[in-house]
């Protein structure tokens, strides 16, 4: 039981270093987010109201008001079956989807673009 209790700890343990993490890259996220908006703004001229309107926007694409994003449904180009998210090979025919979603192909490694360590 001693045993148990050491590995079950461990894992609160990291569990907390994990969230530790998360917060910190919501953080630079959120400050380069504001960044960008606040460049972008300026130089077009645009209010906070633009960007609400927009985000409200990007929200209500899947019909639905609640502040998250959903991933479109991709489709098999040859079988019509429905592609997992998390593969680019159809599970039914073996089929490659070619199709690009930026969001899931663009990486940033530490420092890579800024070259200064900010990401």
């Amino acid at each position: 039981m001693d045993g148990l209790f050491k590995l079950l700890n461990n894992e609160v343990i990291g569990a907390g270093a994990d969230m530790k993490e998360m917060h910190k890259t919501m953080d630079k996220l959120l400050m380069i987010t504001q960044a960008l908006w606040e460049i972008i703004a300026e130089s077009r001229d645009l209010s906070d109201e633009y960007i609400v309107a927009k985000v409200r926007e990007i929200d209500m694409r899947d019909g639905v008001l609640d502040g998250r994003v959903k991933r479109p449904v991709r489709i098999c180009t040859s079988c019509g079956k429905v592609l997992s998210l998390d593969r680019n090979r159809c599970l039914y025919c073996g089929t490659e989807y070619s199709g690009v979603d930026l969001f899931q192909t663009v990486s940033i490694e530490p420092g890579e673009y800024l070259g200064q360590g900010i990401f």
